[in-house]
């Protein structure tokens, strides 16, 4: 029977890390650097953000690799949560991820990736084809694309993943390159006169928000736990030097476009800059292969996110803890991939894709998954004192320090976005006060459908 097949255990080493890697290095860290410097105020400040953030994210990952290691299972954060804290928790977790957080993400970085492709074609976004807007339509078409290459065998994603991380090194060394040694701008120092693209709320809280979505991703890979290699050993080494690897990129990348241009006018140009350095250092011709470049760079990103959320649905459906779980828990018999999972992830993610804007998408995602990683941040020391897999190979290095930062950084932001969208309610914009309640009311409602499969089950038992 499908249901009966299990995931192929194809990733390596290195898989994994181009996985880690490929996941978060995407559309944030090009396109955010202008909203950041604006929310931050200054120069010297968005690069504390982005510095600031990296080490958060870093202490998440290394607090991931842990509990990877003793729960060496398919599924990331859900199994995660569900190992210390129990079904219900995980349940929440679990529907975060596969309602909002995950096909919010997806539909962010395609709507990115749509702005950038028709920028380089010339193409308005807001024309109209059969009555939707140009940028839809691009976005539609990325996801349905994305989509489609993880129906197949998960060799041709993995590669896919491969090739897409080694080609976002070259638009990544572009900027660096350029910036460090071409730049006349100063890096530190620098301040803008007003907020783009943020009329109610800014702040280096808020800043960081921004950043936090260029960084996150990195527990995607975590979801991977059945088709790795050695997971409680690869897993763990891969988040940690993958994670790394980025804060140091990050901090070079974003070093480099503050000296090649001045603030007011990365703060102008906004998703228009990485384009426009490129032109400005290698020509039109060279500007527009970076473009290019940059666009594998964010559908390499799509990519692993579609390849990672259906895994969490089908781990779940698996354990009979979903809707449709029979359904769900189908895999390919041959591809031995959860399709109907993956469509499943692509679908949400259209509808989310219609819903909202990229920006307020992103921020309302990254809100709600840091309350859940608090969640499984804490869940370490509730395995750790009930010694659950003290077997495995791996250690959050300085314990329980590096555990403590990751939570401590978590509630910073939790605290900095709600502060934040209060006070753009109390200046008339609700905007993101708005978006949060809904977000969350989404989330809550998981826990009817929890009791309901639970009394379903307990019934069929």
């Amino acid at each position: 029977m499908e249901t009966e097949n299990k995931l192929n255990r194809t990733f390596g080493f290195w898989s994994a890390i181009s996985m880690v890697i490929g996941t978060v290095i995407g559309s944030g860290i090009f396109f955010k650097q202008g909203r950041v410097l604006a929310e931050a105020g200054s120069s010297t400040n968005a690069i504390l953000a982005w510095i600031v953030s990296g080490f958060i994210a870093l202490a998440g990952a290394l607090t991931i690799s842990e509990l990877a290691s003793r729960v060496p299972k398919t599924g990331g954060l859900y199994t995660y949560i569900e190992a210390p804290f129990g079904r219900a928790i995980a349940f929440l977790a679990g529907w975060m991820q596969v309602i909002f957080y995950g096909p919010a993400m997806i539909a962010a970085v395609a709507y990115f990736f749509g702005t950038l492709l028709l920028n380089l074609l010339g193409i308005p976004q807001d024309h109209k084809i059969l009555g939707l807007s140009t940028g839809l339509l691009t976005g539609l078409a990325t996801i349905l694309f994305i989509a489609a290459i993880n129906l197949f065998d998960n060799n041709v994603s993995r590669r896919f993943n491969i090739v897409t991380t080694l080609i976002k090194f070259i638009p990544v060394a572009g900027l660096i390159f350029y910036g460090l040694f071409f730049g006349r701008a100063d890096a530190l120092g620098q301040t803008v006169n007003h907020i783009a693209n943020s009329t109610a709320s800014s702040g280096f809280g808020v800043a960081m928000l921004s950043t936090l979505f260029a960084y996150d991703g990195w527990v995607i890979a975590s979801a991977l736990g059945g088709e790795v290699k050695n997971s409680s050993k690869t897993l763990p080494k891969a988040l940690a030097i993958g994670m790394t690897f980025v804060l140091i990129v990050y901090t070079a990348v974003t070093w480099g476009v503050l000296k090649s241009l001045p603030a007011q006018d990365l703060v102008h140009l906004d998703t228009q800059a990485p384009y426009y350095i490129a032109t400005k250092a290698f020509g039109d011709i060279a500007g527009k292969l970076m473009a290019v470049f940059i666009l594998v760079s964010v559908i390499g990103t799509m990519n692993s996110k579609v390849l990672g959320f259906p895994r969490i649905v089908y781990e779940m459906a698996v354990e009979n803890n979903f809707p449709f779980a029979k359904q769900f828990s189908k895999l390919g018999q041959k591809t031995k991939t959860p399709y109907v999972a993956v469509i499943f992830i692509a679908v949400m993610a259209i509808v989310m894709l219609f819903l909202a804007g990229a920006q307020d998408l992103s921020d309302w995602a990254i809100l709600l998954t840091y309350i859940f990683y608090t969640v499984a941040f804490v869940g370490l020391f509730v395995l750790r004192k009930k010694h659950i897999g003290d077997d495995s190979e791996y250690r959050v290095p300085l314990f329980p320090v590096v555990p403590i930062v990751a939570i401590a950084g978590s509630i910073f932001i939790i605290t900095s976005t709600l502060v934040a969208a209060v006070q753009g309610a109390a200046n008339k914009d609700a905007t993101q006060l708005i978006g949060i309640i809904i977000s969350v009311v989404v989330v809550l409602l998981g826990y009817p459908v929890y009791k309901y499969l639970e009394h379903k089950n307990g019934q069929s038992n």
